[in-house]
């Protein structure tokens, strides 16, 4: 399979060759397509809402998922700082 290999060294190139303005404009470009696509799955997807069954939602069910929820907000935070503290 070509593909990664192809993903990694174009991406790669314009990383280690492009000046800071070229990359910084790739990243508001790839950002963009990011916040298109996902308004575009949000409309897709609200055809399919169907609001009157949160009325039947099991409320106690979600406690056991409120630890998940607090680690999920703050992971890709944790794991730099972990990381530098063990350098």
């Amino acid at each position: 399979n070509v593909g990664p290999p192809l993903c990694t060294a174009l991406f790669g190139g314009l990383l280690l060759l492009g000046s800071e303005e070229v990359v910084a404009t790739a990243n508001n470009v790839f950002v963009a397509v990011v916040v298109v696509s996902f308004a575009a799955l949000l409309a897709l997807a609200t055809g399919s809402v169907e609001p009157e069954r949160l009325l039947r939602a099991d409320l106690p069910a979600v406690i056991p998922a409120i630890p998940t929820m607090f680690v999920s907000l703050v992971y890709h935070n944790v794991v730099p700082v972990i990381t530098t503290q063990l350098e």
